[in-house]
C-alpha cells in the first residue's frame, strides 16, 4: 500500500541501465534489469577515472541512434519503439484499483531521447573505494510520489514522460560494499 492509498501489483519490471558513453556505444555497455529474471539482477560497472560510479538510468541519445541492436539492446527483447524508432527505457505494468482503467490496469513505457522529452537520467553516486557495491531499487519509495488514480497511463515521450522518469530516479539507493 503507498501512501497515497494505492496497493499495487507489478506484472512486469523492466530498465535499462548504461554506462554514459563517451563517444560510441557498445552492446555491453547497456544492461537490461528484468526483474523477472534474477540472472539480470547483477552488473559489472566500470569507474571514471575519478573513480566515481556513473551511470544512466535508461540510455543516452547515442544508444537510440547508433543501430547497435544486439545483446540486451535487441529489439525482439520488447524495449523498441519501432514506431519511434527508440528504446523504451523502463516498462512498468500492473495492477490496482486505484487505477481507472479496463482490468484496473497501469502501464508505463517511458521513453523519449531528443529534447526536450529525453528520459535518459545520469546518476553520480560519488567515489567508490571497494570492488564490489550494491544499488538498490526502492519502487515503494518511487510509488509513493505517484497517483496511480490519475497517472495510470504513459506510453509516449512527452512531459508526462519526465515528470515519471524523475520520479523513478528517486528510488535509487547506493547500499555500499558487499
Amino acid at each position: 500500500m503507498t501512501k497515497k492509498g494505492d496497493s499495487l501489483k507489478f506484472e512486469t519490471i523492466r530498465f535499462f541501465v548504461s554506462v554514459p558513453p563517451k563517444n560510441e556505444v557498445s552492446a555491453d555497455a547497456a544492461h537490461l534489469v528484468d526483474w523477472s529474471k534474477p540472472e539480470t539482477h547483477n552488473w559489472s560497472v566500470p569507474l571514471n577515472e575519478k573513480r566515481e560510479l556513473v551511470i544512466t538510468y535508461g540510455l543516452e541519445p547515442l544508444y537510440h541512434t547508433a543501430s547497435v541492436m544486439e545483446g540486451d539492446l535487441d529489439p525482439s527483447l520488447g524495449m523498441y519503439w519501432a514506431w519511434q524508432s527508440g528504446y523504451i527505457h523502463l516498462k512498468i505494468e500492473g495492477e490496482s484499483p486505484s487505477a481507472n482503467t479496463r482490468n484496473n490496469k497501469f502501464q508505463y513505457h517511458l521513453g523519449g531521447y531528443l529534447d526536450p522529452f529525453s528520459v535518459d537520467k545520469t546518476i553520480n553516486f560519488g567515489q567508490i573505494y571497494e570492488s564490489n557495491v550494491q544499488i538498490k531499487i526502492d519502487l515503494w519509495d518511487v510509488f509513493r510520489l505517484v497517483n496511480v488514480k490519475k497517472e495510470n497511463e504513459i506510453m509516449i515521450p512527452g512531459k508526462q514522460a519526465v515528470r515519471m522518469m524523475k520520479k523513478m530516479i528517486n528510488g535509487f539507493v547506493l547500499l555500499g560494499a558487499y
